[in-house]
């Protein structure tokens, strides 16, 4: 396997995606018929947001002053649903209204403060000076023990939700007729979310798994979108629902880091999350895009599985234009149609180039150029049909990079250089140019120094390779420079430990 990307940053992303104040009161109880027992508020918080920050403080509306108040760290930790925690806080007792209330604070700013049986105004504590907000819902006349108020819907935030009369107490559960973010609730059981794992784990879990994966966008449009980490890529298809009309209003976007939960499936052996098999899904920021990682046809034909789903770039592909789709070929790329295609790397038939269906791809009526660097997705298709196996999604226009022809006045304009950047250890490089030379292809430290040869001598007509080793180099920038027939092409690469 080639050398992958760094997923940069992702931890970063993940601290600030959430903020304290997205943590809400889930469920109270406060009274009940005969001697009150059990009283207890639920907290919802979730993932990134420290609970030992959080501050529950009880409000007696008989002065509005507080009577009472527990630090997160006597919090009492439930279940997990979706990316939220739920904690129960148990106080030595809980005032019976009306009105009386709860606020809730991280750090001293207050993030709700809410009110059962009227509303009042607070003095002191942290919620000093602010009405309260009636829940609209009350435990009066006292329900029977066992019971308590709730927040019902769906949804993963305070306001997707409302509170419901007094039902069979969940205290650490899910309530009875909520869905925390994605994940099913519903008689206090509330399900459990897988583990998260990388996507090469996912895969190797194979088909009916469900799996939670985090990584980033490469590629989206129409029903597709394609999501990569440092170990691999995945497929997730939805031609309706939320996630598509989150991809058709640009929330998912190249570079958008998701948080996805699904449950694994094959379509002609091609490895996805397909319509409702997701089940939750978090935009958790954004990030560059994975550089593509330059590969050939025939690395592809014989190790697919391992590129399946990721972005990859092949040097100097020469496209039969004759696809196999309806219409007759005019010299320009035509929706939901297969071309056979080549690089010199010994795979001609093995490997084809897809365009997918129209609304997936923005590649329909581009110009087919004759010889091109393409940057797709690997896919597989493998039905009983004359083109079946693995296939370079190309899915931009823009990822179609024609090979230029030397003119006197752009000598190197038919020159390819193409390596993964960053390098740690070694890396492959694609080279080549329009027709055979006399090539050198070095490398070079940023005082000009040659510090590498990689290759020397005649250069054919198709796109040859050679490896970078740099292991014993010192990290840092360098060049690459590719010199055929006086014509120069170079490259910054950045060396890693």
């Amino acid at each position: 396997m080639s050398l992958r990307f760094a997923l940069c940053a992702l931890a970063l992303l993940l601290g600030p995606a959430v903020a304290a104040q997205d943590a809400f009161i889930n469920e109270i109880h406060y009274d009940n018929a005969s001697t009150d027992t059990g009283e207890f508020v639920e907290v919802a918080v979730p993932d990134g947001v420290d609970v030992a920050d959080l501050t529950l403080t009880f409000y007696n509306g008989n002065g509005a002053a507080e009577y009472d108040s527990v630090t997160g760290d006597a919090f009492d930790e439930g279940a997990t649903a979706g990316s939220i925690t739920l904690y129960t806080v148990y106080p030595s007792s809980i005032q019976n209204g009306a009105p009386d209330g709860i606020a809730l604070s991280a750090n001293g700013t207050l993030i709700q403060f809410l009110s059962y049986e009227g509303t009042f105004t607070a003095v002191g504590g942290p919620a000093d000076g602010v009405e309260s907000t009636d829940i609209g819902v009350s435990e009066d006349p006292a329900p029977d023990a066992g019971q308590s108020l709730q927040l019902v819907g769906d949804g993963a935030a305070y306001d997707d939700f409302t509170w419901a009369e007094p039902a069979d107490e969940t205290p650490g559960e899910v309530n009875t007729g909520q869905t925390l973010d994605g994940e099913g609730g519903g008689g206090g059981g509330g399900g459990e979310e897988p583990d998260l794992v990388t996507i090469a784990e996912a895969r190797a879990e194979g088909s009916g798994a469900t799996v939670r994966v985090q990584g980033t966008v490469t590629r989206t449009m129409g029903a597709f979108t394609y999501l990569q980490d440092e170990t691999g890529g995945l497929v997730i298809r939805q031609p309706a629902g939320d996630f598509f009309d989150a991809v058709a209003n640009g929330d998912i976007a190249p570079g958008t880091v998701l948080d996805v939960t699904g449950t694994l499936s094959e379509f002609a052996n091609l490895l996805q999350i397909n319509e409702d098999d997701l089940s939750s899904f978090e935009a958790l920021g954004t990030d560059d895009v994975p550089e593509p990682q330059v590969v050939t046809l025939n690395e592809i034909s014989l190790d697919g599985e391992s590129y399946e789903g990721e972005l990859v770039t092949v040097v100097g592909v020469t496209i039969d234009p004759d696809g196999d789709g309806d219409g007759t070929p005019d010299g320009a790329f035509m929706a939901a149609t297969t071309y056979q295609v080549e690089d010199g790397s010994g795979a001609v038939g093995t490997v084809t180039l897809r365009i997918p269906n129209e609304g997936d791809s923005s590649v329909d009526g581009t110009d087919i150029p004759a010889a091109a660097d393409l940057t797709g997705v690997v896919g597989q298709f493998d039905f009983d049909s004359p083109i079946n196996g693995y296939q370079l999604l190309l899915l931009d226009a823009d990822d179609v990079t024609p090979r230029g022809v030397a003119t006197e006045a752009d000598p190197a304009a038919a020159l390819v250089l193409a390596v993964e950047n960053p390098v740690r250890g070694q890396a492959t490089v694609r080279f080549g140019a329009d027709a055979p030379g006399e090539a050198t292809l070095a490398l070079f430290d940023v005082l000009g120094r040659r510090v590498r040869t990689l290759a020397a001598g005649p250069l054919g007509a198709n796109a040859q390779t050679a490896t970078l080793d740099a292991v014993g180099l010192a990290a840092g920038v360098y060049v690459l420079r590719l010199d055929v027939d006086g014509a120069t092409r170079s490259r910054t690469v950045t060396v890693v430990r």
